[in-house]
């Protein structure tokens, strides 16, 4: 598993980071956030930078919500080919990520 502390802010000066590159293979993928700042993951790198002025809110991406005990949000893709970009609107957000080769 790897922790990933997530960009913030502007876009353009702060572009987001690569949290998942399969190198073409196919892969099981589980992704949690943990902390208590929402984060925002796509694979559309240059439209995830293309936030709003003034909120630094990303256009597109899956929101993550910041970490509500008991629950936290996971996310699993069985099978995943690619790559995902992630970042965040405040400091402070993280996400969890697991890989598992599958072919």
């Amino acid at each position: 598993m790897a922790r990933y502390q997530l960009p913030s802010g502007s876009g353009s000066a702060n572009p987001s980071a690569p949290i998942v590159d399969t190198n073409d293979k196919v892969v099981a993928i589980t992704i949690s956030n943990p902390s208590a700042v929402d984060g925002y993951v796509s694979e559309q790198r240059t439209e995830l930078d293309n936030t709003v002025p003034g909120t630094n809110a990303p256009s597109v991406g899956t929101l993550f919500p910041a970490a509500a005990p008991p629950t936290i949000t996971i996310l699993h893709i069985p099978r995943f080919k690619g790559k995902l970009y992630a970042r965040a609107i405040v400091p402070g957000a993280a996400l969890e990520v697991l890989e598992n080769d599958i072919c």
